[in-house]
């Protein structure tokens, strides 16, 4: 919650009117930081430890 003015700005709940649905209003949710953390590094494929490549059928069991 921040005050502006005086004000304070929370998150609130409103009806749409067209489609008659409650929406969550939060007028300084775009304001704050991406609260997600960094994106997972891509997998770096191993052929050489897939049990499923060619040649490697013997790493399964039977």
């Amino acid at each position: 919650m921040k005050k502006l003015d005086g004000y304070i700005c929370m998150p609130e709940l409103r009806r749409d009117p067209l489609t008659g649905r409650w929406v969550s209003y939060a007028p300084e949710r775009a304001k704050r930081p991406v609260e997600m953390g960094e994106k997972a590094p891509p997998l770096v494929d191993d052929p050489g430890k897939c049990p499923f490549c060619p040649g490697k059928e013997h790493i399964l069991m039977p």
